[in-house]
Formats: C-alpha cells, structure tokens, sequence
C-alpha cells in the first residue's frame, strides 16, 4: 500500500503502524484504490478543477464515464458534498454532546434531590 500511497505523492499519517498494518492487509488493487481515493478528497480540498479531473481520471479509482467538460461542475458537487457531510458530523457530534450534557445535568440533580 505504501508504494501506492508514495506513487502519487500521498504521506501516510503518523500513526505509521496503522499503515503498516494495512500494507500488509491489502491487496495492490485495493492499495491503489485507497490511494486513489485519497488523491481525489485531497484534490477537491484544493479546490481546482484539473486537480479534480486528474484525481477523478486516475485508473485506480474505477470511474467510468468522466467528462472532460465538466471539471468545474464536479468540483463544486464535490466540494459542496463533502462538507455537508462534514457539517453533518459535526452536527451529529454536538448533539450527542448536548445529550450527554443533558443526561449529566439530571443526575447531578437527581443526586442533589437525594
């Protein structure tokens, strides 16, 4: 998976030992479509189109039918998708929060009462 990682140009995190793991776990085939799913969240970050097109065109990743044209439109889908996802989550994390906070308040008060 490292080679695949390292050919285009992607670091593995810190915890290496994860990584570590997962070489050894996945096949090339998989490597390359982890790296290549990789290279197409950094790209959209970047926030240009031909990132994205050259992301998006990359063999490893599968996808069929890519239009040349359409690079723009992709990136700002994309772009868009990802952070309402990660808008989501957040969402999602602060409202467990709020719950726990919430469930924390009555028992220090149902405590108290006693």
């Amino acid at each position: 998976m490292r080679a695949e990682l390292e050919k285009y140009g992607i670091q593995m995190p810190t915890f290496s030992k994860i990584g570590g793991i997962l070489a050894n776990e996945l096949s090339q085939d998989d490597a390359a479509l982890h790296a290549a799913i990789i290279a197409i969240n950094e790209a959209i970050e970047t926030r240009v189109a031909a990132d994205i097109m050259t992301a998006l065109g990359n063999p490893a990743a599968n996808l069929v039918g890519i239009n040349g044209k359409l690079g723009e439109q992709y990136m700002n889908s994309l772009y868009d998708a990802k952070h309402t996802k990660t808008e989501n989550t957040k969402n999602k994390v602060s409202l467990v929060e709020v719950r726990l906070n919430i469930v924390d308040f009555i028992a220090i008060n149902m405590a108290s009462a006693y």
